[in-house]
């Protein structure tokens, strides 16, 4: 028989026993997921759904699902590439700068809730002056994003279009 090298140290198991032990301190529900938010949801389960029901955001589901095609195994993610600028294309390698109009029109949509519910309370003429020009800028992130997305494309077609040029010539670089 193979004999098991030790790789923790006793202290170590220690610490991550306390560390582990959070439920103790936060209730059953901690160690699973979404469990942070079952103290204050009043549940002993937490499920997304939950959380999209405690803050009114049910309409958000579908931008989630989309924002995580790529990075969860589904069969979307095998046929949609949000970073692709031509779908066509066999496989994203690396960075990519196309993709980001439905992240950022929502990062700017939630910016503005965020900032609108911090500043409930505050609202006086300075408070309503900054609260509009938020909401004036996010009227502007899909007309930028577009133009950007739009410019993108452009650059990426005729980028193609001289590779295929340079190649039915034969021309190397």
């Amino acid at each position: 028989m193979f004999k098991l090298r030790r790789i923790f140290s006793d202290n170590l198991v220690v610490q991550i026993g306390t560390a582990f032990r959070g439920h103790r301190d936060y209730g059953h529900g901690f160690g699973a997921e979404f469990g942070w938010a079952a103290p204050h949801l009043g549940e002993k389960r937490v499920r997304f759904i939950d959380l999209e029901n405690a803050v009114g955001q049910i309409a958000a589901r579908s931008y989630y699902k989309f924002a995580s095609y790529n990075v969860h195994a589904s069969s979307k993610g095998v046929n949609y590439r949000l970073g692709l600028v031509d779908q066509d294309e066999v496989l994203l390698a690396g960075r990519s700068n196309v993709g980001f109009f439905e992240p950022a029109h929502k990062t700017a949509q939630a910016l503005c809730q965020l900032n609108g519910a911090i500043l409930r309370d505050r609202w006086d003429l300075d408070t309503l002056v900054t609260y509009q020009i938020l909401l004036n800028l996010w009227e502007e992130v899909p007309d930028a994003c577009h133009d950007t997305q739009e410019a993108i494309e452009a650059r990426d077609a005729e980028f193609k279009k001289n590779a295929r040029r340079k190649v039915d010539s034969g021309e190397q670089e």
